[in-house]
């Protein structure tokens, strides 16, 4: 099987911090069991869309076998980052794990951390899977009213379809998250002018959620409209449970009190008693604290379905965003890195004037390159900005997929009078 979760994945990839992977998933049972599938082409992934497929039929001896072919377009996910920052001041760092152990300080703050990251993942995948099932008309609408309405998930995973994604790259110093010390590991001062230790924690993931007809859900359940046995019946069916890839059946244990409501109480094995129900015709029931609780109820029968559905992640980092030109000076971004790259992607900056620019002369944007934050910059290019650069104005420049380290943005102009707006940004790409 191609899919492997994220257990199995850190065994093979991130033997050096093996226990990152519990604590991201100590509190996550569906994420737990999600299959991860590898990216394609390193932080983006292309997929084919099936709109219909052709079949097969029987024929008599040398009679022509009927064409068969599967109607699909191809699309892209970009995965996004996952992570944090944790930043702390030199005295409390001494505090806590002695003088300059910040090592030490995020050995202790980190665990806790990536488990609180793992309960957000979820929490937002809960409000996709509930957006996806409304899109496609899989919903049994329980009728209830007002804001302490309860929901029922059913979600089949399938390898490439309903999924997680993974760069088989992203695991290059055998962690799951990658630890980058901030200013080479040496005390800075940050925005409020406090002296502090900082690290970054980044891993690249992302996820699919492309069948139809892999998700559903019971809503507005209440007290007042309770579930009934035929409404899990029919998410079930929609959700085609019995179909390929591995189907399960998830709520809050709040929401799955009515699920186990539908269990005789009187009904006991040997000496134990248990009102909970552990599967649904061999579909595990799994309870999982970050779906939610309650909530106001879905207005099915309009076109408003009061849930937001966000962008896919796309990995991006604005350098200079809707910034002045500068008069007769540079001005140098600040500096900025998307960790070790992967051999099918490359890093691509791009230019775009936000407005009109007044220039008196060409105005030059250069591309510096350090292997370190705080190390030496040098040139890697250097581009013009013509004079009469109108707004929308869009140029790009693409670096090798080898390229690893750091980047700034340098814009300089000979003009004392030079205005307008430009940006710049840079993104990962797939060759």
């Amino acid at each position: 099987m191609l899919g492997q979760t994220l257990r199995e994945i850190s065994a093979e990839y991130a033997q050096k911090q093996p226990h990152q992977i519990d604590y991201l998933l100590a509190g996550t049972p569906l994420l737990d069991r999600m299959p991860f599938v590898p990216s394609t082409h390193g932080l983006q992934h292309v997929f084919e869309r099936i709109s219909e497929i052709g079949e097969g039929t029987f024929v008599k001896v040398d009679q022509a076998l009927p064409e068969a072919d599967v109607s699909a377009e191809l699309d892209r996910i970009n995965l996004g980052v996952f992570g944090f920052r944790i930043e702390a001041g030199i005295d409390k760092v001494t505090l806590i794990s002695g003088k300059g152990n910040f090592a030490g300080y995020l050995a202790r703050k980190a665990p806790k951390i990536m488990t609180k990251s793992g309960m957000r993942f979820e929490t937002d995948y809960a409000k996709l899977l509930k957006a996806y099932a409304i899109k496609n008309g899989n919903v049994v609408n329980a009728g209830g009213t007002g804001s302490d309405c309860h929901t029922i998930f059913v979600v089949r995973f399938i390898d490439d379809e309903v999924c997680g994604l993974y760069d088989e790259n992203g695991f290059g110093n055998g962690a799951l998250f990658d630890t980058i010390p901030l200013s080479g590991g040496d005390p800075y001062t940050d925005k409020k002018g406090v002296t502090v230790y900082g690290a970054d924690f980044k891993t690249y993931c992302g996820f699919m959620i492309e069948n139809p007809h892999a998700v559903a859900i019971v809503t507005n359940i209440t007290k007042e409209k309770p579930l009934t046995q035929a409404m899990l019946d029919e998410a079930c069916l929609m959700a085609d449970v019995d179909g390929l890839g591995t189907a399960y059946i998830v709520g809050s244990g709040k929401s799955n009190q009515f699920i186990n409501a539908l269990k005789n109480p009187s009904y006991t094995q040997s000496e134990s008693f248990s009102t909970r129900i552990k599967d649904w015709n061999g579909t595990e029931i799994i309870n999982d604290s970050n779906f939610p609780k309650g909530e106001e109820a879905v207005d099915i029968d309009t076109e408003k379905t009061m849930v937001a559905v966000p962008e896919k992640p796309s990995l991006r980092e604005d350098i200079l965003d809707n910034a002045d030109m500068p008069k007769n000076t540079s001005l140098e971004s600040e500096a900025f890195s998307f960790g070790k790259g992967g051999n099918n992607s490359s890093v691509i900056l791009y230019l775009k004037a936000d407005t009109d620019l007044t220039l008196a002369s060409d105005a030059t944007i250069e591309i510096l390159h350090a292997s370190k934050k705080a190390g030496e910059y040098t040139n890697l290019t250097k581009m013009g900005i013509p004079t009469g650069t109108k707004a929308g104005f869009f140029q790009d420049f693409v670096l090798p997929p080898s390229f690893k380290g750091w980047l700034k943005a340098k814009i300089t102009t000979a003009d004392a009078s030079a205005a307008g707006k430009i940006s710049v940004w840079a993104e990962y790409a797939a060759r």
